[in-house]
């Protein structure tokens, strides 16, 4: 079995670790979401089980000690490791310019898109529940977002490929990657192949996920929030009225992620073979 590893493509094998890592957590962790959502919707009684697995899947896939055994490989391959270095300030102007990107790329592919997404179909039945349990399991469908499609993609996936074909390939494959598995209507694929892009770079730039991680989560929860008060936001209607505004905002959040970038202190790294 090991030689027969040995000789898969490093595409393959991303795709593989992706996948054991992507799909047995999110849909454990979404089925008590949703469960809570369909029955004793009163209360947010899921909210500590998936606190208590997002920790558990942190630790594993970072090579954490306890309740694990600690890996050095792990922990290269998630870039879990956030060493600030002078750039706190260029840090935080990334996680906006990621936030301020992602919603505005998104909104400008929603101009074009005519029928409900997997995404609005989900967020509806958080929109059914009372706010004392909707706003409690927003929080625990961001983090599950933010934490494990992080580790994943800008993580193991990234990582992976870029040992293997360099920087500029494995943000593009770890890219349509990602859009692929959203299971969106054909015209946001490159909306969210953008997205993941700007996702990578900073990733790359850091060497860590962890800014992804904080705008992942945080952009997720404010854009389910604002859905569920101001349910208007995902009509046909708001998107074409938005698109100027939204085209600013893309603008303003590129040069914020390029200027913000520029700044940040070289990190010495080296990437195992």
């Amino acid at each position: 079995m090991g030689k027969l590893w040995n000789k898969l493509p490093a595409f393959i094998k991303a795709l593989l670790i992706g996948a054991l890592l992507f799909f047995p957590a999110i849909s454990i962790i979404q089925v008590l979401l949703f469960q809570n959502l369909a029955r004793y919707s009163q209360l947010p009684w899921s909210f500590p089980l998936v606190l208590v697995l997002l920790w558990l899947y942190w630790r594993f896939t970072t090579g954490a000690d306890k309740p694990f055994k600690p890996s050095a490989d792990r922990k290269n391959l998630s870039m879990s490791k956030l060493d600030l270095s002078g750039n706190l300030a260029w840090i935080i102007i990334s996680i906006i310019g990621l936030i301020l990107f992602t919603y505005s790329a998104v909104c400008l592919g929603y101009v074009f898109v005519d029928e409900d997404t997997d995404q609005f179909e989900m967020i509806k039945l958080f929109i059914a529940a009372p706010p004392q349990t909707a706003i409690v399991l927003v929080l625990g469908l961001s983090l599950t977002a933010g934490i494990i499609e992080e580790v994943v993609f800008r993580g193991y996936v990234q990582t992976i490929l870029e040992r293997h074909y360099g920087i500029i390939v494995s943000i593009l494959i770890t890219a349509v990657i990602f859009a692929l598995l959203h299971f969106l209507p054909a015209v946001l694929i490159f909306p969210y192949i953008m997205v993941s892009m700007a996702f990578s770079f900073v990733a790359f730039k850091n060497r860590t996920i962890v800014p992804g991680v904080i705008a992942h989560a945080t952009f997720d929860f404010l854009a389910i929030m604002l859905i569920y008060y101001h349910p208007i936001m995902v009509t046909q209607e708001f998107f074409e009225g938005t698109i100027f505004l939204n085209l600013i905002l893309c603008v303003l959040s590129i040069i914020l992620l390029w200027y913000s970038q520029r700044k940040i202190e070289p990190i010495v790294y080296r990437l195992a073979a």
